[in-house]
């Protein structure tokens, strides 16, 4: 019966040894983990700021874009529209009429601007985008066709503040600047030219070999 006892309280104190070795090491892991989190946070708002620093420019600007390089007298043409900038684009306007000069019929297409956001990278750069409008072009006669430049007001938004991982689980957001500025797409000229003769076997094969 002692050896019972004794084998009992050795065996509680054992227990009650681990258990508190564990207590001290879930305490020692949860203030590691605390720590690196800090450390992870103050890394991540440390990068977000040196890239701030490195995009002190807000660049804004737009192109006139042709879905191809040749079109043929009657032929149709899709062109877009597209804005650029080193930041999000909050909201933007513009004061030119899509209007191209010469005998040619356009349409304009119904498309949702905000489902065509995205990101670009040129060279070093990453730019924002979003395509303002979409035309269906068809130019009737051979002949060159000119679309006037596009002028564009925008405001961008520029991160200022980035919240910490805790404050972001807290559902802190982002503090933005808006910047307000201005840009345009060049004059775009395109050529319309006449579509080549078909050959005679181009001929058999739509007609089933009929000639």
């Amino acid at each position: 019966g002692a050896c019972r006892r004794m084998h009992a309280l050795m065996h509680g104190s054992l227990t009650w040894s681990w258990i508190m070795k564990m207590r001290m090491l879930n305490k020692i892991t949860f203030k590691a983990l605390i720590a690196m989190n800090k450390i992870i946070s103050f890394l991540f708002v440390l990068l977000i700021s040196l890239s701030l620093q490195a995009q002190q420019k807000a660049e804004f600007f737009a192109r006139i874009l042709p879905d191809r390089e040749q079109i043929y007298a009657g032929d149709s043409m899709l062109v877009s529209v597209v804005l650029y900038s080193t930041y999000p684009i909050a909201k933007a306007e513009c004061s030119t009429d899509f209007d191209v000069k010469g005998k040619c019929s356009q349409r304009k297409l119904n498309i949702d601007r905000n489902a065509t956001a995205g990101r670009t990278r040129e060279g070093q750069n990453v730019y924002y985008t979003l395509v303002w409008n979409q035309y269906v072009i068809v130019p009737e006669k051979v002949g060159t066709y000119t679309i006037p430049a596009q002028k564009f007001k925008a405001t961008l938004q520029q991160i200022v503040r980035m919240p910490d991982m805790f404050d972001q689980m807290m559902g802190a957001r982002p503090e933005y600047r808006n910047i307000k500025v201005q840009g345009e797409a060049p004059t775009f000229k395109f050529e319309a030219t006449e579509k080549p003769l078909r050959s005679t076997q181009e001929m058999m094969r739509n007609r089933g070999g009929v000639l």
